[in-house]
């Protein structure tokens, strides 16, 4: 019975190990958010600073300075900061909470999905975005049902979490939604919805707003091939950059992939490095008063716990550790 035991767990290894992972994170209910200031008028203000490179992408680049928030939430999976600038909306499995700039609660709503699709199965809220559509501001969120098998676009009025509208989409899983208020490429002057799978991720899928009519889809590609990427969790415009999230929870990183839009050009942009379990989930990078911002979403499954920014360019600046050390972690 020994020597079979010890046969199975060298064979699903990486099975037990990220199963007793997942558990871990669903026994803690504590999210962390790490608030980075990039960069303001080209003067860095963090070790990772993104760049504008000429419209082609985001360059990484690395000083010494450094700036870095950190806050301890309930469910903070998915982040959004809403367009006026003055405060941030986190989403749970399903509750929307929008809170001020540094994360202190405004307005929670419970039960965020709406009954009529809670009495679906649909039971979980991705990674979310806002922009302002008609004049008024939304905030957009990916829903997904139980087994997997639909998923919705819904928005919300964002001064008061109001539910507004819902579409559905040809997906089985909704990591995010992600909001182009621009209507970039394929849809011109509109509003664009971007959203993907979860796993196995060689495509985003692109939807005109409002009505998700699909779009012809960004197909992901490095080094002139198509590629593909698995546990995307969250996703952010900028410019003409898609920011995404991919999570590795039992190996102890999160990886942040820069998309161009134009082309579907993917390349690694951080990773993030985590002394002590934490699932990788929603991301926002900003622009605000000529600064770039980004925030990251963690769902902690561990304590103790470090966090590291590394750029995946320059192996020898891997080391640099942020003061994001902490032993305890307690909810606003």
């Amino acid at each position: 019975i020994v020597t079979n035991t010890r046969e199975w767990l060298k064979n699903h290894f990486a099975c037990v190990l990220i199963s007793a992972s997942l558990i871990a994170c669903m026994l803690i209910s504590i999210s962390l958010i790490f608030y980075y200031h990039l960069t303001c008028n080209n003067t860095a203000h963090a070790e990772a600073v993104l760049m504008d490179n000429g419209g082609s992408g985001w360059e990484i680049q690395w000083t010494t300075a450094m700036s870095r928030d950190m806050y301890a939430h309930h469910n903070a999976q998915g982040v959004a900061l809403l367009p006026d600038n003055r405060s941030f909306v986190l989403s749970g499995s399903n509750v929307l909470h929008k809170t001020n700039l540094t994360f202190a609660s405004e307005l929670l709503l419970d039960r965020a999905i709406p009954a009529q699709f809670a009495a679906e199965n649909f039971e979980h809220i991705g990674d979310i975005s806002a922009a302002v559509y008609a004049g008024e501001a939304l905030v957009f969120a990916a829903i997904e049902n139980e087994p997997n098998t639909q998923a919705k676009i819904l928005t919300y009025t964002a001064s008061n979490l109001t539910f507004r509208d819902a579409c559905s989409i040809p997906q089985r899983h909704a990591s995010f939604a992600a909001v182009d208020a621009a209507g970039n490429t394929g849809n011109a002057g509109n509003t664009t919805v971007y959203s993907s799978e979860y796993r196995d991720v060689t495509e985003i899928k692109r939807y005109a707003y409002p009505g998700c009519a699909e779009l012809e889809p960004l197909r992901l590609r490095r080094d002139n091939k198509e590629t593909m990427l698995t546990k995307v969790q969250g996703a952010s415009v900028a410019g003409r950059t898609l920011f995404l999230t991919t999570d590795a929870v039992a190996f102890n990183r999160g990886n942040i992939f820069a998309v161009n839009m134009d082309t579907g050009d993917i390349e690694l942009a951080m990773t993030l490095q985590i002394d002590g379990a934490a699932e990788m989930e929603g991301i926002e990078v900003f622009e605000s008063n000529g600064c770039m911002f980004m925030v990251i979403t963690l769902k902690l499954c561990s304590t103790p716990y470090a966090v590291q920014l590394m750029n995946p360019r320059e192996t020898r600046e891997t080391n640099k550790t942020m003061n994001t050390t902490n032993t305890t972690a307690e909810p606003v």
